[in-house]
């Protein structure tokens, strides 16, 4: 394992593994920290052009972890360290925080800062075992925050500062002890220096239950603008009144509105949440679908349904075709071609509807709806794999999968596109009943 410092064009993987490492806290209950985004590229290639930006390799010189840090009351604040899972618990977090150390020694800093989760396993107590030791409110400097990735949600709380204690002992004197990092680099509190009504960022974000590292998006953003920089340090502060504005941001992503639908609400924007309802409403439909096959699985264990095969004849149709914008959209994709091709095309007695559907569905694909009619383009014939679905529509995927299963059995290779033929009206049955014939064709074995 070496420790080097970052490379231009390795910044991208710095967001990979920051993106990799933070799916460790969904499996806590902390969804919001996974789906936080990573450090944006500009920030990233600000600490690898100011020279506080590493990386850990493997034998392959490919980064497996990283940490960035910045000058915060003249200290090294660890703003970022993320290690790959796959390379976690290997001690790699450990050596490049050592490392850090041993840069802060050969600069002349007295001590390493960060702050993080109180609670988390990998966060407080991880950092005690390396050395670090809990700083109390009467410690803090200007700069410290909250906890990393902290955010607004019943239940959590901002973990405390920690401040470096045994490692920067082996080689630094006695200016690293942490009674001593409550005064500022310039000698004098740096609050002197603007309105004494404006707070530090490391306070204002105590008080708005945000991170510090929000705090910087959000200014980056143009979303909440600090109420001064320190032209000299870059410090942002804040003024009091502003935690309103912070915490309804927070309150806002809590309840996972978009940063852009975020800015809209602040300024008032007549419905601007009309969208991310309906949003969250599709979600929570189609959460109740995926519970009711879910449910059937239980019951009726995994899908065996019996599959024979079929010769289909060549019939005259009109075909409509809908654009898909991913498999969640098949539903209305199929639903708004065949409403469109029985509202246009005229037919006697029952309707024998069919939708095709490619093998292989992408981000965006062709759904299309056939109509048999008199006289039309030709939907092509020939010998299909074929089995019944009975129930709802939102379940032919459990059909399919049996389908599915028996041609990979049988080396049968796989051509779409993969037919649903509806024979009930959904008009006049129950979900529960609705019959479909799920047909996919065959070629001969190679």
């Amino acid at each position: 394992m070496r420790i080097r410092a970052v490379r231009q064009a390795e910044l991208p993987l710095l967001r990979d593994i920051e993106r990799a490492a933070g799916e460790g806290f969904r499996d806590i209950g902390m969804p919001q920290i996974a789906d936080d985004d990573p450090l944006p590229l500009t920030t990233l290639a600000a600490y690898h052009q100011a020279g506080r930006a590493w990386v850990a390799t493997d034998p392959t010189d490919v980064p497996v972890g990283y940490l960035i840090a910045d000058v915060v009351d003249g200290n090294l604040h660890i703003e970022q360290v993320s290690v790959h899972p796959r390379r976690a618990r290997r001690g790699i977090g450990r050596r490049l925080v050592d490392h850090l150390a041993a840069y802060a020694t050969a600069t002349g800093v007295p001590a390493l800062t960060l702050t993080t989760f109180a609670d988390v396993p990998w966060n407080a107590p991880y950092y005690t075992r390396c050395g670090f030791v809990t700083l109390h409110d009467s410690d803090l400097t200007p700069g410290c925050g909250p906890s990393v990735d902290a955010k607004p949600h019943t239940g959590w709380t901002a973990g405390p500062a920690f401040a470096c204690a045994e490692t920067c002992k082996r080689t630094c004197d006695e200016r690293a002890r942490p009674t001593n990092l409550d005064s500022s680099p310039v000698g004098g509190s740096m609050l002197g220096r603007v309105n004494g009504d404006l707070l530090p960022i490391g306070q204002f974000a105590r008080l708005s239950r945000l991170s510090v590292k929000q705090l910087r998006h959000y200014d980056e953003l143009g979303l909440l603008v600090p109420a001064h920089v320190d032209a000299d340090s870059g410090y942002r502060y804040y003024r009091r009144d502003q935690a309103r504005e912070a915490l309804s941001i927070g309150l806002l992503r809590s309840l996972d509105v978009p940063l852009p639908v975020v800015a809209q609400v602040l300024a008032g924007t007549t419905g601007a949440l009309e969208g991310v309802r309906e949003t969250l409403d599709a979600e929570l439909a189609r959460r109740r679908r995926t519970l009711a096959a879910l449910e059937r699985v239980m019951a009726e264990g995994l899908p065996a349904t019996p599959v024979r095969v079929v010769t289909e004849p060549a019939r005259p149709v009109v075909m409509v075709r809908e654009t898909a914008a991913g498999p969640a959209d098949v539903a209305r994709a199929t639903s708004a071609a065949i409403a469109r091709l029985l509202a246009t095309t005229p037919f006697d007695g029952p309707p024998w509807l069919v939708g095709l559907f490619p093998i292989e569905l992408a981000d965006s694909f062709e759904v299309r709806a056939a109509l048999a009619v008199n006289a039309g383009e030709t939907l092509p014939g020939g010998t299909f794999a074929s089995a019944t679905h009975v129930g709802p529509y939102d379940q032919i995927s459990l059909t399919a999968h049996a389908v599915l299963a028996w041609c990979a059995e049988r080396g049968h290779p796989l051509r779409g596109p993969i037919r649903e033929v509806y024979v009930s009206d959904p008009a006049v049955t129950a979900p529960e009943q609705l019959v479909t014939h799920l047909m996919i064709p065959l070629e001969d074995r190679p």
